[in-house]
């Protein structure tokens, strides 16, 4: 038999997209050093749509302790919260580390 490879349509094909935008700022003051970090995603669009309730907002708060050249220790918190209404979800998290650079 013959084969007949596989063809694709691509005259209707639409795009999926995903814009997001963060920022993240911090202040160093002796050894310590506090850093905010704000994110943000905007609807979704999936075969040329936007996708309700697919937008986010994140938050980030934090801190860098230095014990010295070497050795840190990290926390920080976060919240991020999804759409909207009543499809709106919530979450928080939450982080505790020691770093020690070799």
């Amino acid at each position: 038999g013959q084969y007949e490879g596989f063809k694709a349509d691509t005259a209707d094909a639409k795009k999926n997209e995903r814009t997001e935008v963060a920022a993240t700022a911090g202040y160093r003051m002796g050894n310590v050093m506090p850093r905010l970090s704000y994110a943000h995603g905007f609807k979704a669009k999936e075969d040329g749509v936007k996708q309700a309730n697919s937008q986010y907002n994140q938050v980030i708060v934090g801190a860098d302790y230095d014990f010295s050249k070497r050795t840190s220790a990290l926390i920080s918190a976060g919240w991020l919260k999804e759409g909207k209404g009543g499809d709106k979800t919530e979450s928080t998290a939450g982080m505790v580390g020691l770093r020690h650079k070799f």
